[in-house]
């Protein structure tokens, strides 16, 4: 298993190297599978793809700081018709038997560059710590030159998932943007993270060469690692996207969440009531979580009698890691949750009504109606982006306003303040810290080489923090205007449901305010989200505070 280096610097540095590869060593066989790999008989080109060994009988090897780990089969001949690989002495392209049949390729070790073949090597650099191997670097060798030039990958230990990044994701953004805001990483099977802000644009509004789509294949939508599911118009791009998107607009346009700022306070009030009498609970548990997720299941048309498994199960789909052990069981409660809504969607296509879920089981397009496999994506949508990341915005705004009592009164004493205190609270928190996308063309991005099918991670959150987009980003300033943030992403697939959440939030925080104005926190008890590599949020904020009475709100 490949681990993550503590002592390891987060980026290491492109170089170039004069006429030597005695550090690049050869390393035996065991390498898995067959790289990529390319010939252009023009100019006798061949790259060859060098991967880290991740299994096999050399698993666990330590090779040692800055070696060269194992080399994938290579295919193809020289423009002469000559093996790309042959045994013909020190410094040339060397393989183990014929080319192609899954031995591993070397580079002879002793910096020999004389041989008149033409090529490319990519390399993988393998740093060794006490903890295991992890992958620090990705270099490219090309024959033959006067020069011997070493360029590198820009190459970082980031993982969106990462156990530290919950507690050092500011700082964590602020060395990557400093250093290279585009950078490789070889967690979860490999990706690029965009950190800067200009990067982040960039990247989110070129729908074309950075798609959404999720087709099981080569595609894997807008999560690292995927889904395993489609989930709705949000792993879609134009011209597919383009209709939809017009069409459930209007279910929430600003009026719509206007009209629906009754029901929402209803349920704030209903929320609270359960747990003001007795003077304690938990305002991510008893108030942040079960609000938005009642609020989407009326969206729905849905139950509300089911909004509390379900808002249970979002909460541990987004803060589960990948590499969990109970990560099976969500993946396999999500596939359950996908044919309940298969349920739904059939039952309202036979019965429909006047709410969301209808409209997608009826609708037409082109003629023909969406079919039920896609309804219940966009259904998912609605309810992933529902359920959890608003719960992840008013559990961080609960805590800030346990730990700043000055903003705390300042909200208080003037209610009209909510609105850009929300902005500011979006652009402090990103509840959504970042969203995936796959390559669909060999380029240069940010100064970095993206390939055909790479997968890229952008980060919202960290231009969020961008010091030329925000004066003193790290400050929560409550009256910040302008605040132009990328909280609901950028470009067509900015969050359909914005309005909503803002509406929500505003309603939720005023109540709390206005009725338990006194509550207090134990940050000392309140947990937050293992991973926030899908949701930036809380898994407990107990509270307590001075009890008081119900007003009686019924659902």
């Amino acid at each position: 298993m490949l681990h993550q280096a503590e002592e390891a610097p987060l980026l290491m540095p492109a170089r170039v190297r004069r006429r030597s590869a005695r550090d690049l060593l050869q390393v035996g066989s065991g390498a898995e599978g067959l790289g990529r790999s390319a010939v252009d008989d023009n100019h006798s080109y061949v790259r060859v793809s060098i991967e880290a060994l991740q299994g096999g009988a050399e698993r666990g090897r330590h090779v040692g700081v800055d070696r060269v780990v194992h080399v994938r089969a290579v295919e193809g001949q020289q423009a002469d018709g000559t093996p790309a690989l042959d045994e013909q002495g020190p410094g040339c392209w060397r393989g183990d038997g014929t080319v192609g049949d899954g031995h591993p390729a070397s580079l002879a070790a002793d910096g020999n560059e004389t041989e008149t073949r033409t090529g490319e090597i990519t390399l993988a650099v393998l740093r060794s710590t006490q903890q295991g191997d992890t992958i620090s670097g990705r270099r490219s060798v090309r024959f033959p030159h006067e020069e011997y030039h070493v360029t590198e990958r820009r190459t970082t230990t980031f993982d969106h998932h990462g156990a530290e990044l919950p507690h050092r994701s500011h700082d964590i953004y602020a060395e990557m943007r400093g250093t290279c805001p585009v950078a490789w990483t070889y967690a979860h099977g490999g990706y690029w993270i965009v950190t800067g802000a200009d990067e982040v644009g960039d990247a989110s509004r070129d729908y074309e060469l950075f798609t959404s789509e999720h087709d099981t294949g080569t595609h894997l939508g807008v999560t690292i690692p995927a889904q395993p599911k489609y989930s709705g118009m949000i792993e879609s791009d134009p011209p597919y996207f383009t209709v939809l998107r017009k069409a459930v607009t209007p279910w929430f346009s600003p009026n719509a969440a206007k009209a629906a700022a009754p029901d929402i306070r209803r349920l704030t009030d209903w929320a609270i009531d359960q747990i003001i009498e007795r003077g304690a609970g938990d305002l991510t548990l008893d108030l942040a979580t079960p609000i938005p997720a009642m609020q989407t299941m009326m969206l729905l048309g849905l139950p509300l009698k089911e909004s509390e498994w379900l808002a249970d199960l979002f909460h541990r789909e987004t803060c589960t890691p990948p590499n969990s052990p109970d990560r099976p069981q969500v993946h396999a409660d999500i596939l359950r949750l996908h044919e309940t809504l298969h349920h739904w969607t059939v039952e309202r296509r036979a019965h429909p009504g006047d709410d969301f879920l209808s409209f997608l089981a009826t609708a037409e397009f082109d003629g023909k109606l969406m079919p039920v496999d896609e309804v219940c994506g966009n259904a998912f949508l609605m309810l992933a982006g529902g359920v959890d990341t608003t719960t992840a915005l008013l559990s961080h705004t609960f805590v800030h306003l346990q730990q700043n009592r000055a903003a705390r009164r300042f909200l208080i004493e003037d209610f009209s303040r909510l609105p850009l205190a929300c902005e500011e609270y979006l652009r402090w928190v990103t509840p959504v810290q970042g969203m995936a996308r796959t390559v669909t063309r060999d380029c240069e991005f940010g100064g970095q080489p993206l390939r055909k099918d790479d997968r890229v991670w952008i980060s919202w959150a960290s231009a969020n923090l961008a010091p030329e987009l925000f004066d003193e980003p790290e400050q929560i300033k409550l009256d910040r205007s302008p605040n132009r943030h990328s909280a609901f992403g950028l470009g067509i697939h900015r969050c359909l449901g914005s309005n909503l959440a803002r509406v929500v939030w505003r309603i939720v925080v005023e109540q709390v305010l206005s009725r338990i104005p006194d509550y207090e926190l134990d940050l000392s008890a309140a947990e937050r989200y293992p991973s926030i590599g899908i949701t930036n949020g809380w898994k407990y904020t107990p509270v307590t505070f001075t009890p008081g009475s119900k007003v009686g709100a019924e659902l």
